[in-house]
């Protein structure tokens, strides 16, 4: 049976997060995730794997995005 996969929608919800900071997590490459046709799709083994390794808590991803904003904002 093959792996199931989410959307980038089911991942945020999973995750308790926003649809943007998974889109930003997958291209920091910190998130794998699969094309399927024109779908972006994420391997529900991904989110377990973040789940277990404690950095897709809200809190981690609320202080990444802090830092984030924080640079752009000093690079202006």
């Amino acid at each position: 049976m093959g792996t199931k996969l989410l959307s980038i929608a089911q991942t945020a919800e999973a995750l308790g997060v926003s649809r943007d900071t998974i889109r930003r997590l997958i291209h920091r490459r910190e998130l794998h995730s699969v094309r399927v046709s024109r779908r972006v799709m994420v391997p529900q083994r991904e989110i377990e794997r973040v789940c277990e390794d404690g950095c897709g808590s809200q809190a981690r991803i609320e202080t990444d995005q802090a830092k984030e904003a924080f640079s752009m904002r000093a690079s202006e």
